[in-house]
């Protein structure tokens, strides 16, 4: 995170089962993505993005990717033509 908003939210999940997550930080963030095939570090830069401390991994529907101009390929490798790495 590099900066927040000053904004809080209530995150509610697809099953009652699993609560509410309450006064969760919207903030403005960057991430480092480093791409196991070429080595190459991308920094990622995410407005208004959901501040979980306790999660591990960042989660960025591919939807959000393509909105931001970047090609995500998301076929499963079992389903392509001619899988590479």
């Amino acid at each position: 995170m590099f900066e927040s908003t000053g904004r809080k939210c209530n995150v509610e999940p697809f099953s009652d089962e699993l609560g509410v997550a309450r006064d969760i930080p919207i903030v403005d963030a960057a991430l480092a993505y480093d791409c196991p095939y070429s080595g190459i570090t991308y920094i990622l830069i995410a407005r208004n993005a959901l501040h979980i401390e306790s999660m591990d991994h960042n989660l960025i529907p591919p939807f959000i990717m393509r909105a931001g101009g970047a090609v995500v390929n998301d076929v499963p490798k079992i389903q392509c033509q001619d899988p590479t790495e």
